[in-house]
């Protein structure tokens, strides 16, 4: 997941500087969900839709609950899934910058 967004952050910015400033508003986004978990009640239902989500609640219930694999099959597939897309549209928008 971080590959595929940096990917994507540095085919946005044209220097480093600007790849900071746009890495800060991922990184503020992605952690919205973790703290749904830390602070349940916290984070409503559209947190749901940013994939950090997935993984918060996969470790949330590996570590906490002693989950098993197929209980966690679902939210593995999900970032994968997510993971494998944003792998792919960031290498090719950075290919395409580069060309």
């Amino acid at each position: 997941m971080v590959t595929g967004l940096g990917f994507l952050m540095a085919s946005v910015a044209k220097d480093l500087l600007s790849v900071v400033g746009w890495s800060i508003p991922a990184i503020i986004v992605l952690s919205v969900p973790p703290f749904g978990v830390l602070f349940p009640g916290t984070v409503t239902a559209w947190a749901k839709l940013i994939p950090s989500h997935y993984l918060a609640d996969t470790l949330h219930k590996a570590a906490n609950f002693g989950a098993s694999w197929a209980d966690l099959w679902p939210n593995l597939l999900i970032l994968l899934a997510f993971d494998a897309v944003v792998l792919w549209l960031g290498a090719t928008v950075l290919k395409n910058k580069l060309r």
